[in-house]
């Protein structure tokens, strides 16, 4: 389901260095990208208790995905009320059935009806899709896959359906210490520009079907030849223009568990700390290039200096596009 134009950016890991096909080049990302992830159920993103007696957090998680209530099938919202609202008692059993994890689970759950305002509640957070923003950090032309945003998307399943969108930065807010800035996107609903077929710690992935109208290729390289200094991060915070910012890479943890934070920098561009304040939503997945060469993805935001962030080592994420 299409809806809205202006989307608030979504935000809105190996213990060794993979080997990953030998290819000279890739075609630079930097470009803002609309995400929008379409569940087959309606997605459990939160639970509020209903009584003193009647927690669904004993039942539900944040990612499950209900697809059946009442033994009948969950497509949207519409469809998981309908049903919801059969249910008239003061308190409610309901059969449900839910993904979780790549795992069906058959279990129950509670609702209140209130007969004098005629209203259901069940203690759920739901939605039926996921839309937001984020920054291509490449295409690969061995392959005809592309990697982004450098980081999962909330905590869907790693196999997921959804389609990219071409998208313009419209406005953004600055980052404050303790307060992230966050960019707002036109996203172009009307043509798809890829898919969207995996969701990993360290990025999404999926086949594309378009290119920006002005390519740059440039090498990749590999975990060992990145090294502490200065290097470029490419983003957009006007429109569809993207300019490369100065940073300088502080610490390498090439061995981490934790990937998405492999690569330790700061920005020193005054440029982009005047503009944004440093690094804000939104820019996840901003390719960062070293000596000519993409060397990774930002990720993360320290969110008390958000002058500094993290990145993961683009030869991580290559090996999710080139693993067959």
């Amino acid at each position: 389901m299409k809806r809205g134009l202006y989307v608030l950016c979504a935000v809105l890991l190996c213990l060794c260095p993979i080997s990953v096909q030998a290819q000279d080049e890739l075609i630079l990302g930097g470009n803002s990208v609309g995400i929008e992830i379409d569940y087959e159920g309606v997605y459990v993103s939160g639970t509020y208790q209903i009584s003193a007696s009647i927690d669904p957090a004993d039942t539900f998680r944040p990612g499950d995905i209900i697809t059946a209530l009442d033994h009948r099938p969950v497509s949207d919202l519409q469809s998981f009320y309908a049903i919801l609202r059969t249910h008239q008692k003061s308190v409610n059993t309901i059969d449900v059935t839910i993904q979780r994890e790549g795992q069906t689970i058959d279990t129950t759950m509670q609702s209140v009806y209130d007969d004098k305002r005629h209203t259901v509640t069940c203690g759920l957070y739901i939605k039926e899709s996921m839309s937001g923003v984020g920054t291509m950090t490449y295409y690969d032309p061995t392959t005809k896959r592309y990697g982004a945003l450098g980081h999962a998307i909330e905590q869907v399943d790693s196999e997921i359906q959804g389609d990219l969108y071409d998208a313009q930065i419209v406005s953004f807010t600055k980052a404050q210490p303790s307060n992230a800035g966050a960019k707002q996107a036109n996203i172009a609903y009307d043509e798809a520009i890829g898919t969207i077929d995996q969701n990993t710690p360290i990025g999404i992935y999926g086949a594309y079907t378009a290119l920006p109208e002005t390519t740059t290729q440039l090498e990749w390289a590999t975990v060992d030849a990145v090294t502490l200094g200065e290097a470029e991060i490419y983003t957009v915070l006007d429109g569809d223009h993207i300019e490369s910012y100065t940073i300088e890479v502080t610490a390498l943890h090439p061995s981490t568990q934790d990937h998405m934070k492999g690569i330790a920098f700061e920005v020193s561009d005054d440029a982009l700390i005047a503009a944004s304040g440093g690094i804000i939503q939104g820019m996840s997945g901003s390719p960062i290039v070293q000596n000519g060469k993409i060397i990774g993805a930002v990720t993360h935001v320290v969110t008390d200096a958000p002058t500094q962030g993290y990145g993961v080592f683009i030869e991580y994420m290559l090996a999710q596009t080139r693993s067959s």
